[in-house]
């Protein structure tokens, strides 16, 4: 892992060093045994060698003499504090030359290098002090290592105006190694023991290297004079992650080296085999105590410990555990410390680095021939391109490098192995669907803006340019006009496939409703006795429109309909027109529980989903059992499609593939949701449409929470239809007040500040000081009372948390009120769960009463007397503990009947945890569809994992209140991160709300792969069109009697006449060379001879004349020379002349210049 950070010019030096060092010096060659077999002797041999000693900071091995020498630092000894501050504020080492101009705020860059818990744990475990030695210089030789590709990458600067000329230079750079993450008090670990002493224990084992890059670039103009410039980092912008997998493949060469066996983790680290899961898990949970220790500590003291730059936190952070570092304290204490710590669970490391003996008795294993290794690396590079495709349909090519320098750990050695595992991917392709497709390169142009990249590095003298307008996708990458952008030849045909297939079936209106039909079934909606409908006012009448263009429209036919919009009701007289002309009516949704939601225009939901009469009246009068799956099925249901007509998609591909649908011409599919739907789920659904030319009948909206899987599917069908012919519902009637009905177009919009600034006005946003607990106690504070409210008015309350996360963690602390007031009951049993995928593990307390979210659809035996088994839910359902047993949960759904459901029915088969989670708080995604009176919005962890469609999603649940809540400390931490190391400017309140406004306009829009093929195709064309003009004017030189290819010279045509200019260019610049030397020995001539009176004032206007026509001399020079070298290159004219045979016969025509 690497990360990057700037360090700022206003931090003072000491702090920043205080900060890059450890607390313990590691001077751990003293317990070195020489007797050890050889190669550890060899470990041991090139650390007591490393440059820069063992030391708390070490000088970088690869800093050129040049740079040591300008600095006046020692290559072989580490640097005294004096030196080092001298250099961070930008001067010599011994201070007396200032080489970092006034104007930089950028004093230079922190980047870290950690090794994997493993690697930590087993340094910190090591048997013997050569052991650990022999790890720490694996760890060391694999920082410098990459160190050294990043100097090359980025040891630039910039130089003219606007920093328009790239120079080359050298950069220089400080290591300070760290063993551990930040100390903890032994209360914070045990405070539910009285008896343990408030002592300091070590952090976890964290092996990890800062190293500071200094803003300094030392370059060298033709005359050999050296000049000092700040660092473009700009080079290295978006290639950390691609730079921590190369020091992941460093460190497993070096350890490898030692014997060590290790393992790729199937994304970019490299662990040790040796070190078990439940031990390297052991150690990784002491940082979140230390810093609840540092800010307890600080509010004591009356000091806003969110409000400090990490260096000032750090500092704090020592003085609370009362550290102090001149203080002189062993490693031996801390590695005693951490065994006792292994041993108190069980675990007695053996070691890991094998004797000579182990070594030789180890089977040896076949090395891998060059193309066998380049396969298995291909092939690890295209399982995890393979998997962000399945969420992207365009990616950036630096997101494919990052996935071939992850697949080259363990088994490449070299940065520009990566190139070569890259171009190996780019022919061979990516496997979609267990089929091998194309790569497609290709740009687009910037077609949404969002907040300013927060990168390392967008300016060219390391102090911060504008990069330029941004889209993000959905997981967050960047999306710039000038990255080169790359899909699959799977995703563009899916895409044409879906455009084509709708256009076609749009184009068919047989069996379409009539306007009659229509009108009829509207009249009934309108007049019947149990909760009729109205559709004359203007909401009402574009409820019309959009219904008519279902109904009377060709066989697929898609409706805009935003949040709020009355969607469920437009559909009611459809689904009853549909079944009086005997039509089957299926509605189908991403999600089993939108898809129940159906059931609302009349679509019926399976058996046993159905609201039962008690369910109905405590909804009806407000209850706090009433959830999403009661509104979803009585919405449903009052749309009239039957039960076993609705399904979750791929339920519904899967049923009709194994012939347990009939679906026909006479069929109508009703799509909601639509936003949701990937690409490869539409095209299958298009493809049975087109073979059952059935009817598909779509309505969604863009602006919500999109698909997890690949394509922009809505923005495709607008495109197949033609904008005007999709139709769009942009009031709302869920909000019943005015200013509700504002703020949820302006979510809808993008326009998140305004909002914002709305509710900070009324005074339904508010920030939440403390941590993830804290947060978690004050929204469960804060339901409660809008619990309290809702119950007394009969109305209905709901949470939402931005992740499954943050939604358990409040949804603890809900469950907390709840027992509290009886609410829950019984002894609490701890149960092992996870989520619908099994790569959650948490443990949940249950006990009668709970509210549980289903992952799976779940049937369960009936225990109302009646027998028989019944489905109890689908995924998202929330249902009701009422009783745990050694065979599994007694639950209740929403139809007030109890199911007892085995353990073995809700185990999730490889991980064999038990999946359920919370039901109080839903995720964005997983209320979209569901709609309260009251809706309490929280973001724990602040709003980072948000966007403007889930924003949206979120604040527009509501019928008559909504309210944000934000950990502020989560966006003070956050804005910190973005900020340059030792930014101590303070934090107020705006720009909080301004970060949280920035994320929540940020656009979740897909990138379509078909659009990137055509600007692609685009520049084919234009090449092709440039190409067809001068294949035209060879012919018709070749009609004129011309040399055809006289226009068009060949490569060696082009060399021999390059040939023949260079030396003439060359020749010229060495004689105006010395033309500008002569003509400054003449100007001190014309000085020595003039008078004293007169010689001033000439000689100055004589050597300004002269300094302006030499130094442009002098400037042109070494451009020309380089343009030279660089023709000289290309043409390959430094290999031998080609002999007189070779030789091609002289061109005639123009002479080229």
């Amino acid at each position: 892992m690497m990360t990057a950070k700037k360090v700022s010019r206003q931090a003072k030096a000491r702090d920043i060093i205080d900060y890059l060092s450890e607390e313990l010096n590691l001077d751990l060659e003293a317990g070195l045994d020489p007797g050890l077999a050889q190669y550890h002797r060899k470990e041991a041999e090139g650390m007591a060698a490393y440059p820069g000693g063992q030391g708390p900071v070490r000088v970088g091995a690869g800093v050129s003499d040049a740079v040591a020498r300008y600095l006046g630092i020692g290559k072989d000894s580490a640097p005294d504090t004096k030196a080092l501050e001298n250099v961070i504020t930008g001067k010599t080492a011994n201070g007396r030359h200032e080489w970092l101009n006034k104007e930089a705020t950028v004093a230079g860059f922190d980047y870290t290098f950690s090794a994997d818990r493993s690697v930590s744990v087993a340094f910190a475990l090591a048997q013997t002090p050569h052991e650990r030695a022999a790890i720490l210089s694996a760890h060391r030789q694999a920082v410098a290592d990459t160190m050294r590709e990043i100097a090359v990458e980025m040891g630039y600067t910039r130089r003219g105006k606007d920093g328009v000329e790239t120079v080359e230079g050298e950069l220089a750079w400080f290591e300070f190694d760290h063993t551990a993450s930040r100390p903890v008090p032994a209360s914070a670990l045990y405070a539910d023991d009285p008896t343990v002493k408030d002592t300091i224990l070590p952090g976890d084992p964290n092996l990890h290297t800062h190293t500071f890059i200094p803003n300094f670039v030392l370059t060298h103009d033709a005359d050999g004079k050296a000049h000092v410039g700040t660092v473009d980092s700009e080079r290295l912008r978006g290639r950390v992650h691609e730079l921590g997998a190369l020091y992941q493949t460093r460190l497993a060469v070096h350890l490898q080296r030692l014997g060590i066996e290790t393992e790729w983790d199937g994304a970019g680290a490299v662990r040790v085999k040796a070190i078990p899961e439940e031990i390297r898990d052991l150690f990784s949970k002491r940082a979140k105590a230390g810093l609840a220790a540092a800010k307890k500590w600080a509010a004591e003291k009356g000091i806003d410990y969110d409000n400090l730059d990490p260096i000032e936190q750090h500092k704090l952070m020592r003085a609370s555990l009362g550290l102090d570092r001149n203080k002189k304290e062993g490693l031996q204490a801390r590695f005693e410390e951490w065994v006792a710590q292994a041993r108190a669970a069980g675990y007695e490391h053996q070691g890991v680095v094998p004797s000579d003996d182990e070594l030789a008795a180890r089977p040896k294993a076949e090395p891998l021939g060059d193309e066998e290794r380049l396969a298995k690396t291909v092939e690890r590079a295209d399982a995890l391109a393979a998997s962000l495709f399945a969420k992207e349909s365009v990616l950036t090519l630096q997101q494919l490098r990052v996935c071939c320098a992850q697949a080259a750990i363990g088994l490449y050695e070299r940065f520009e192995d990566v190139d070569r595992i890259q171009a190996a991917l780019m022919e061979r392709g990516v496997t979609m669907d267990d089929e091998r497709t194309a790569i497609i390169v290709g740009h687009l142009p910037v077609i949404d803006e969002t907040r300013p990249e927060r990168d390392l590095g967008q300016g060219a003298d390391g102090e911060g340019r504008p990069g330029g307008k941004r889209v993000r996708g959905r997981n967050g990458q960047s999306l710039r006009g000038d990255e080169t952008l790359v899909t699959t030849q799977r995703h563009i045909d899916n895409e044409q496939r879906v455009v084509k297939l709708t256009r076609e079936a749009a184009a068919d209106r047989t069996g379409a409703l009539t306007h009659a039909e229509i009108k009829a079934a509207v009249r009934r909606a309108e007049t019947r006795a149990k909760d009729p409908l109205s559709f004359k006012d203007e909401h009402g009448e574009a409820q019309l429109r959009g219904m008519r263009h279902l109904g009377e429209g060709g066989r697929v036919a898609l409706l805009i309909g935003v949040a709020g919009s009355g969607k469920t009701t437009l559909m009611q007289p459809l689904v009853d027109a549909w079944t009086k002309k005997g039509m089957t009516v299926h509605g189908i949704a991403v999600a089993w529980r939108q898809a129940n939601d159906l059931e609302g225009a009349g679509i019926a939901a399976p058996d046993g989903e159905g609201e039962g009469p008690q369910a109905r009246k405590q909804r009806r009068r407000g209850g706090r059992g009433a959830d999403n799956s009661e509104d979803a099925t009585r919405e449903m249901r009052d749309a009239g499609v039957s039960g076993d007509r609705l399904h979750a998609v791929a339920a519904f591909i899967r049923r009709y593939d194994m012939g347990k649908l009939k679906i026909d011409s006479n069929t109508v599919v009703l799509l909601d949701e639509v936003g949701q739907l990937g690409i490869k789920d539409a095209r299958r659904l298009l493809e049975i449409q087109r073979k059952t030319r059935c009817h598909f009948k779509l309505i969604g909206d863009p602006l919500q929470c999109v698909s997890v899987e690949a394509g922009p599917t809505i923005d495709l069908m607008i495109r197949a239809l033609g904008e005007e012919n999709v139709p769009s519902i942009i009031t709302t009637i869920r909000q019943k007040a005015d200013k509700e009905k504002i703020n949820a177009g302006l979510w809808r919009t993008g326009q998140a500040a305004v909002v914002i600034g709305n509710k900070r006005e009324d005074g339904t946003a508010q920030l939440v000081r403390g941590d993830s607990e804290a947060f978690a106690a004050a929204a469960a504070t804060r339901w409660a009372e809008m619990t309290d409210e809702a119950a007394a008015q009969g109305l209905t309350v709901g949470v939402t948390a931005p992740t499954n996360a943050q939604a358990r963690i409040i949804g603890n602390a809900i469950r907390e009120i709840r027992r509290e007031r009886g609410e829950i009951t019984g002894e609490d049993r701890v149960i092992a769960c996870t989520d619908s995928r099994g790569a959650d593990a948490f443990e949940l307390s249950l006990a009668v009463g709970d509210r549980v979210r289903l992952f799976r659809k779940t049937r369960g035996k009936r225990l109302d007397g009646r027998g028989g088994g019944m489905q109890l839910g689908v995924n998202g359902t929330i249902v009701e503990v009422r009783g745990i047993t050694d065979e599994g949960l007694i639950l209740r759904g929403a139809n007030n009947i109890d199911c007892l459901v085995k353990w073995k029915t809700l185990t999730h088969k490889e991980s064999g945890r038990i999946q359920l989670n919370r039901g109080e708080v839903f995720t964005p995604d997983g209320s979209q569809g569901i709609t309260r009176h009251l809706m309490l919005d929280t973001m724990g962890g602040g709003s980072d994992a948000m966007t403007a469609g889930k924003a949206y999603v979120t604040g527009s649940r509501h019928r008559l209140r909504h309210e944000l809540m934000v950990s502020e400390d989560a966006e003070r931490e956050a804005i910190l991160r973005e900020r340059p190391l030792g930014d101590s400017t303070p934090i107020s309140e705006d720009q909080v709300w301004e970060r949280v406004a920035a994320n929540l306009s940020r656009t979740g829009a897909k990138t379509s792969a078909m659009i990137l093929a055509e600007k692609a195709q685009d520049l084919r064309r234009a090449a092709g069109d440039l190409l067809l003009r001068h294949q035209i004017d060879r012919a018709s030189r070749l009609n004129r009697g011309q040399n055809p290819d006289q226009a068009f010279p060949t490569r060696r045509q082009e060399e021999q006449a390059v040939r023949t200019v260079l030396p003439t260019v060359e020749a010229a610049v060495e004689r105006a060379e010395r033309a500008a030397a002569a003509t400054r020995e003449v100007i001190r001539d014309l000085g020595a001879s003039l008078t004293a009176g007169s010689r001033g004032e000439v000689q100055v206007a004589a050597r300004n004349l002269v300094q302006t026509i030499t130094g442009a001399i002098s400037e042109a020079a070494p451009k020309i020379r380089a343009v030279v070298a660089a023709m000289r290159e290309r043409l390959g004219l430094t290999r031998p002349e080609p002999t007189l045979d070779e030789q091609q016969p002289e061109i005639q025509g123009p002479t080229y210049r």
